[in-house]
């Protein structure tokens, strides 16, 4: 929301299971209460296992870049509490349970990858052998 407001869980939640109800789509991030849903209804999962250090740092360069990749009225920030999320809270708490519903789950093809370079790997591959563009 603009500003920066928070929104409610369970609007956060709807949200996201409005953008997921298409045939094809793609989600990022990895809000907590929203990952099952979204790992219910995948075809395909890539999990991009950079270290919290890194995640900072690309956060903190899009900030001092000035550029904004978030929604309308809520520009790029490297504040105390996000940065003490991706450090601290996600890697302790979040990540684990993630990992456990990605092992869980019997539908998606999970990939995993350290770089997105390894991303454009697979994806290069995946085109090739399936012809796409």
């Amino acid at each position: 929301m603009p500003g920066w407001r928070r929104r409610d869980d369970s609007e956060i939640i709807e949200l996201a299971a409005e953008q997921i109800k298409g045939d094809t789509w793609i989600s990022d991030g990895i809000y907590i209460k929203t990952v099952p849903a979204r790992i219910k209804d995948a075809d395909l999962i890539i999990y991009v296992k950079s270290d919290p250090m890194t995640c900072a740092w690309r956060v903190i360069k899009r900030w001092l870049k000035g550029g904004s990749y978030q929604a309308e009225g809520c520009p790029s920030k490297a504040d105390f509490p996000f940065l003490k999320y991706i450090l601290w809270i996600y890697p302790r708490f979040h990540k684990q349970q993630i990992l456990n519903m990605l092992r869980e789950q019997q539908k998606a093809l999970v990939i995993y990858v350290k770089t997105y370079d390894e991303i454009e790997g697979y994806l290069h591959e995946h085109r090739k052998r399936n012809q796409i563009d």
